[in-house]
């Protein structure tokens, strides 16, 4: 197969695995948590800027002489690779479980920031679950990102390092055309079909205009 056709068939491939049509599933675990956010008075969301261009959002619970996270997740555009301007989720954490709040935390995130993409070089059980999630239907978009060569399309802005965890063609690039490797076209689907190798997003709002409307964000981003 030449070069030429070998493109067309992974563009193919690119457009029949993934769409970046929205897919709206039941949402429940969301608006559980974030009622529980507006119902719980020590509760409330912070979203602040770092250095380098990372991004904090916060869980924070309010207690009689301090102030914790009792989740956050921190994010990050520091990439060499345009990765269509999406947020690496560099660290995420909840200190209390059974409340779907790093889920949340992503939420907004993709409200706040617009495309959020996972971390890669480390992506945890817990965080793999929501990406997952988020590929299967989490009312999100999904964007197929492509390595640093344009092997799948041949647009620039979409471009990024494809070095994740569990990722079958992390060391793929020097061999990429090689003809006698007849596992390509199918390690290519499977790549196509992870849920880490996409940037992901939503057009709504709803999360933080509620989290507004209750007074229970405050935003120091600057963004």
């Amino acid at each position: 197969m030449q070069k030429k056709q070998l493109k067309l068939l992974v563009r193919k491939l690119v457009s029949e695995a993934v769409s970046t049509e929205s897919r709206p599933v039941s949402s429940s675990r969301i608006d559980e948590a974030l009622n529980k956010v507006i119902e719980d008075e020590s509760l409330y969301v912070k979203i602040s800027r770092r250095p380098s261009r990372i991004i904090l959002i916060e869980l924070i619970r309010k207690n009689v002489d301090n102030e914790s996270a009792v989740s956050f997740i921190e994010l990050s555009q520091g990439t060499d690779s345009p990765c269509l301007g999406a947020w690496m989720i560099k660290m995420a954490f909840s200190r209390e479980k059974g409340y779907s709040w790093g889920r949340l935390l992503y939420h907004i995130a993709m409200e706040k920031l617009g495309k959020i993409m996972p971390d890669r070089d480390f992506v945890s059980d817990d965080a793999k679950k929501i990406w997952d999630e988020f590929f299967n239907g989490q009312e999100v978009s999904r964007w197929q990102l492509d390595d640093i060569v344009n092997t799948l399309t041949p647009e620039e802005d979409d471009n990024c390092q494809l070095a994740f965890p569990g990722n079958p063609l992390e060391d793929y690039e020097d061999e990429w055309y090689n003809k006698k490797d007849l596992n390509k076209k199918k390690t290519r689907t499977k790549f196509l079909q992870s849920p880490l190798s996409g940037a992901y997003g939503k057009e709504s709002q709803d999360i933080i205009k509620k989290l507004k409307e209750n007074n229970k964000l405050v935003d120091e981003s600057g963004f």
